[in-house]
């Protein structure tokens, strides 16, 4: 196996990778003006401590506006509203008794790092209330607001943030809906028209599964409009099973110089698939175009289907022309759903559609937390270390002769996270931020800047930034968040000088204990990726197994796949980032996700294949290609659980029996490229069972 990058490549690599924006200009402007118009407020009126907390509020909340759906969003923001209040009132009711404040606090953190295992909008809210709690912790005795008062500016800081979030609803109510579906479409767009990869993953994976969480979660509307969305979304999958299944044969036929038909097609679909997604943004279709690019698709499909039925065309070449006549039938679906996907539609879904699949839907949160309460769980070491950490800078910082006792139990809370990479990540990029950040602000505060109205207008500046970097680069982000701490402080009335003084101090001293937490007690990636990858197999082998019977059941299924295989490739990637991780392993770890990969790509193609329903053609073949099915499935489930328990897999010829019997009954001719998915199958699992013998690792 080749050996992978060192981990310190990788962890060099994180340090310096800008990701790409994921926050738009929009709600970025919109979360700055949430935290500047009550400053601009207090300082016209006079009331600038007021306009102070209320903008307090805004800031600590305005990550909480992530997108999705409208209800959603409010939910988030109102919900990380009413824990902020709620952690100022404790934090300014205790703060001035130590030992009550540091129980709260263990207590606090600790229920805070336990909801990591309920999903990162929760991880949000527990974590920005510990902040708001240690922070006003430290205030407690010093600053004269009533802690109710100063609970309730929190809070209506938080609700301004969730009324300019939701601002634009009663005009365009469904735009984040239509913009992930829209997104799907697009990325299926991309895939069609690049070179087939027979060890990527099906395509547009994490596309699909944002929008079956924003059309089909707990917070869906069952208006008509977002009905004729999920026809769409509907529409999507088996589009997307018909297009891997057309690429899949159009890489077999690239050694035959005879792909170019097949080429044109998925040329011609990716046209297609384009119109739908800029339909989706705009809410409306331009039926001429619409009319044009059916007519290139057809021409595409009878070019194909002439150069299949020529003498000397491979097999491969009918299967894919007979693959053609079934993408045809959604992709139309799709351009006739689509002008009714806005405010005005009206096409009714059918019951299935509205329900969440069940490998997204979300279990009781009560029984998540109960099932995490265990030593084992990484939400539960997690919460441990972050109890234990963040207390003891509590605790040392107010024991300790410094000013702003808030900064090392803050740091702290914030770099510490529950892997080894994030957490050295995070916290040198807060160490080099907050440096970089305080020397600019305090140039700019000594040389330049003097009147509130100006610094307001820095901060406004730095609160973009902000925003705008946090998740793109941590220490760019962590630098704006710097110089805007300095700047509300200066309108506070405090002076700069021992601000920036104390911010320094407390963001070393919480990045080490951070650090110094994670080195006493690790959660190593490398004693779990063998259990997500084994996860991620026995779903691949459950949708092999699902093929071609329930519709339901199938697209759970499918869901299934997407939702291990992402969680696959998190621990992967986490495990790139720790020392002593094993080269071996993490080499293994590759191989296994790729060989996966073209397992979930075969189980598309046959799923695409068996979902046509009633095929005269391929009824005599029905029998020998189901039971390879069959015995692909158990063979995979059988060897997800070698790579699970680490050992070797026993002998097993019952696959390659059942591929020689597919062969022996198709035809010549092979329509429907049955002799091609039986090897694939073949070769997948005899490469998945070769990696897990012992001279597979030489």
């Amino acid at each position: 196996m080749p050996t992978p990058p060192h981990w310190r490549a990788h962890l060099l690599a994180g340090l310096t990778r800008i990701k790409p924006r994921d926050v738009p200009w929009q709600v970025a402007l919109r979360n700055t003006a949430g935290v500047t118009l009550p400053l601009l407020a207090g300082v016209h009126f006079g009331h600038l401590d007021i306009g102070l907390g209320i903008s307090a509020g805004a800031l600590m909340v305005m990550f909480a506006d992530q997108p999705g759906p409208y209800r959603l969003r409010l939910r988030n923001i109102l919900l990380t509203s009413v824990a902020g209040a709620l952690a100022t009132l404790i934090g300014l009711g205790i703060g001035s008794q130590l030992l009550p404040l540091l129980v709260v606090t263990a207590l606090w953190t600790f229920a805070a790092g336990l909801l990591v295992a309920l999903g990162p909008d929760l991880t949000r809210v527990g974590l920005i209330s510990t902040l708001l709690l240690v922070i006003t912790a430290a205030s407690s005795g010093v600053d004269e607001v009533p802690p109710l008062a100063a609970a309730l500016l929190v809070l209506v800081g938080g609700a301004l943030q969730a009324l300019l979030a939701i601002l634009a609803w009663p005009l365009n109510r469904y735009r984040p809906e239509r913009l992930a579906l829209a997104s799907a479409y697009t990325a299926l767009a991309v895939a069609a028209r690049q070179t087939p990869e027979t060890n990527a993953a099906p395509p547009a994976s994490s596309e699909i599964n944002h929008v079956q969480a924003v059309l089909l979660g707990d917070d869906r509307s069952q208006s008509r409009a977002l009905e004729s969305l999920r026809i769409l979304a509907a529409l999507f999958e088996r589009i997307r099973v018909e297009l891997v299944a057309l690429r899949e044969y159009q890489a077999a036929l690239a050694d035959h110089d005879a792909d170019g038909p097949v080429r044109a097609l998925a040329r011609a679909s990716a046209r297609l698939l384009v119109l739908v997604a800029a339909s989706l943004r705009d809410t409306r279709i331009d039926q001429a175009e619409c009319r044009r690019l059916l007519a290139r698709f057809d021409t595409a499909q009878s070019a194909l289907e002439a150069a299949a039925r020529a003498a000397s065309a491979p097999a491969a070449l009918a299967a894919a022309a007979t693959r053609a006549v079934a993408l045809r039938r959604p992709l139309r679906a799709a351009l006739r759903n689509v002008d009714a996907a806005s405010s005005i539609g009206a096409v009714r879904a059918s019951a299935a559609e509205r329900q969440l699949p069940t490998a997204l839907r979300p279990a009781q949160p009560l029984a998540v937390l109960r099932a995490n309460l265990k030593l084992d769980s990484i939400a539960c070491r997690h919460a441990l270390r972050s109890a234990s950490c963040v207390t003891l800078a509590l605790g040392l910082s107010h024991l300790l002769p410094v000013a702003h006792a808030y900064w090392m139990p803050m740091t702290a809370a914030i770099v510490l996270k529950p892997d080894f990479g994030a957490t050295v990540n995070y916290g040198l990029l807060r160490v080099a931020g907050t440096l970089s950040g305080l020397l600019l602000t305090s140039l700019l505060l000594h040389y330049l800047i003097d009147e509130p109205w100006l610094r307001i207008a820095l901060l406004a500046l730095l609160c973009y930034g902000f925003r705008q970097w946090t998740t793109r680069h941590y220490g760019v982000g962590v630098a704006a968040l710097s110089g805007l701490v300095v700047l509300l402080e200066a309108l506070a009335g405090e002076a700069p000088g021992p601000v920036m003084h104390a911010r320094a101090l407390g963001t070393l001293g919480g990045s080490a204990l951070a650090l110094i937490a994670y080195a006493a007690w690790p959660t190593w990636e490398r004693g779990r990726v063998r259990t997500a990858l084994a996860r991620m197999l026995e779903d691949y082998a459950r949708y092999l197994s699902s093929t071609g019977g329930d519709l339901a059941e199938r697209r759970n299924a499918r869901s299934a796949c997407r939702v291990s295989r992402s969680n696959a490739h998190a621990s992967l990637e986490r495990l790139r980032h720790e020392p002593r991780s094993g080269e071996g392993l993490l080499a293994l770890g590759d191989a296994l996700f790729a060989t996966g990969s073209r397992l979930a790509r075969a189980a598309l193609l046959l799923d695409a294949l068996l979902g046509e329903g009633d095929n005269d053609a391929l009824r005599p073949h029905l029998e020998p290609i189901v039971a390879l099915r069959d015995l692909a499935a158990a063979r995979g489930i059988e060897l997800a659980a070698c790579v699970r328990e680490q050992r070797q897999p026993v002998l097993d010829i019952r696959v390659h029996d059942a591929a020689v019997a597919v062969r022996q009954t198709v035809a010549d001719t092979d329509p429907h490229g049955l002799v091609d998915i039986a090897d694939r199958i073949e070769d997948i699992l005899a490469t998945l069972a070769f990696l897990l013998t012992p001279k597979a690792a030489e």
